[in-house]
């Protein structure tokens, strides 16, 4: 298995990707460390959420996947009951 070196902030994955910050936020709530994401944690407290390589593979497939379903991306959001969704769901695009 191949060690990864290198992580992305989920703000430079959103820029990467054309999505929102706070649907990724969202959406990453389900993921670990084996769907390639982390968290890492900083001297003030704050957490910062990245992706590796394989990740951002796996957010987008997700993403693209949850798109096909019934309501879309804010249908997923209310299923999901985030911690976010009114916040979220106005921002998005279905």
């Amino acid at each position: 298995m191949t060690r990864v070196s290198h992580f992305h902030s989920i703000d430079r994955v959103a820029e990467l990707i054309g999505e929102n910050v706070e649907l990724l936020e969202e959406i990453s709530i389900t993921l670990d460390d084996a769907d390639g994401m982390v968290t890492i944690w900083t001297d003030n407290n704050e957490s910062i959420t990245a992706f590796s390589d394989d990740g951002i593979d796996v957010l987008k497939e997700l993403i693209a996947d949850i798109r096909t379903w019934d309501g879309g991306i804010k249908q997923y959001l209310l299923d999901c009951k985030p911690v976010r969704k009114s916040r979220t769901t106005s921002k998005l695009r279905s």
